[in-house]
């Protein structure tokens, strides 16, 4: 695949294979691979166009991660691979693509789809949800807080890589620290199993831990400076 291709045209023309639905916000779907051109230096790109979700049956991780790191571009969404039209057009920054391999993932259903451990769970959600049950919160923290001490652990999406740069760091927890504060303000499509009831800008933040609150107050601060850095690479 070179050029750029729409999401929601691939999934519902071509290779769905075991669900495809348009939901109410957002694409679900299930495919095998997304097959652009490239591998994990992409010519062409997948965009999701809105607040979708693809599960994929038949991908390599290392390859799929790679796409999305260079479709993100540092916050723009605009590279080759795959990126999100509304994380590259929202004006708060907040919301990102997020994945995990099926083994990683906790809930055990995603989207009442029984998650194999081969499969690679591409959600659109908001940066810091390493759990992506489209909520950032105190296990988000933790995963984060998690592996940025222990060098050993992967640097992936789920232990908190948000900005795909292959490391853990202080960016990634402005990343968290910034979305955790202002989530409820996009449309997101909740996983329906993930006892979040509501969808869109009415969402209500969690309220944080005790526990939590000096380390949200560092991720506040990264977060400013993640703003700041943004802004400046922007103008």
């Amino acid at each position: 695949m070179l050029g750029k291709v729409s999401l929601r045209s691939v999934a519902l023309v071509a290779v769905c294979s075991l669900l495809c639905a348009d939901a109410s916000a957002g694409l679900v779907g299930i495919m095998g691979n997304l097959n652009i051109g490239g591998g994990a230096n992409p010519l062409g790109q997948v965009e999701f166009e809105g607040p979708d979700s693809i599960i994929l049956t038949a991908s390599n991780f290392n390859v799929v991660t790679a796409q999305v790191a260079s479709g993100y571009n540092w916050g723009g969404w605009d590279g080759l691979g795959i990126v999100s039209k509304p994380a590259r057009l929202n004006p708060l920054a907040n919301t990102a693509i997020g994945l995990m391999k099926g083994e990683d993932y906790w809930y055990g259903t995603f989207y009442a789809q029984n998650v194999q451990p081969n499969w690679i769970l591409v959600h659109y959600t908001y940066a810091g949800d390493a759990t992506l049950d489209s909520v950032v919160d105190f296990d988000d923290i933790a995963l984060l807080a998690w592996g940025y001490s222990n060098p050993a652990v992967p640097r992936t999406w789920n232990n908190g890589d948000f900005n795909y740069d292959g490391l853990i760091d202080f960016d990634d927890i402005g990343l968290l620290g910034w979305a955790y504060s202002t989530q409820g303000t996009e449309p997101v499509l909740y996983r329906p199993d993930s006892g979040v009831p509501i969808m869109g800008g009415d969402a209500v933040s969690p309220v944080p831990e005790p526990a939590t609150l000096v380390m949200l107050g560092c991720a506040a601060m990264a977060a400013f400076a993640f703003w700041g850095r943004r802004r400046a690479r922007s103008s």
